[in-house]
């Protein structure tokens, strides 16, 4: 009788998972603990490639935590992307994603 091994995530598996992104003291930046799991297809530019490169290879059902230096999940900080945005518009940007 053979033992069936867990699912392994791939480079092209679609992930149902909670993740949590915070800046070094501890707060939360983004969180999907609180709501609904995030659904994505690896490969496809949804999440940062390094990001991938860690999820690839662990089994499904994996808790996982992962800790990056600053730069790494997403490059280094460049002022040119940073956007200035009223409250009242990010407000409905966030209402229209809770939407979808």
């Amino acid at each position: 009788m053979s033992i069936a091994q867990p699912a392994v995530v791939t480079q092209s598996a679609y992930l149902t998972l909670h993740y949590r992104l915070a800046s070094l003291d501890g707060a939360d930046i983004v969180s999907t603990f609180n709501g609904n799991p995030a659904t994505l297809m690896l490969g496809q530019g949804q999440l940062a490639p390094v990001l991938e490169e860690l999820l690839i290879g662990l089994p499904e059902g994996t808790h996982q935590t992962f800790e990056l230096a600053p730069g790494v999940g997403f490059g280094p900080r460049n002022p040119d992307l940073i956007q200035k945005v009223s409250a009242r518009d990010a407000g409905r940007e966030l209402d229209a994603g809770r939407r979808l």
